[in-house]
């Protein structure tokens, strides 16, 4: 998912400046991107635009780390998994584990952080 949302960030590709976020449908295919030179901007563009679109989408990809009030946005959104490149600060960490939520840092890595309920990201047989 990650790499589907950088091959959708012309800004970044021109500038390597920018910041995107993205709605995923459950079965991982982007739905809508949005960039700008903050990291929050991008979000609020980005759960803005599912909300004039009518996309109601349960995951959201982000190209920087996972800060707290990233993931205030995302609970605000009904937004139930946080994919993120970067760390996942600990005060997002205790916020997504008092409400639900699933965030996935550095996931881009061989090792990334999970911090929530795995069922929302592991196939069930």
């Amino acid at each position: 998912m990650m790499a589907i949302m950088k091959q959708n960030q012309p800004w970044f590709k021109a500038t390597g400046g920018m910041h995107a976020a993205a709605l995923f449908d459950e079965n991982g295919d982007l739905l809508v991107v949005r960039e700008d030179v903050g990291r929050h901007n991008a979000v609020d563009k980005v759960i803005g635009a599912g909300i004039r679109n009518n996309i109601s989408s349960r995951i959201m990809g982000l190209s920087g780390r996972i800060g707290w009030e990233l993931v205030a946005k995302a609970v605000r959104a009904e937004v139930e998994l946080v994919i993120a490149v970067g760390a996942i600060s600990s005060a997002a960490e205790h916020l997504a584990r008092s409400t639900g939520i699933t965030l996935v840092g550095f996931a881009t890595s061989e090792t990334p952080s999970v911090v929530g309920p795995l069922s929302r990201i592991i196939d069930k047989p």
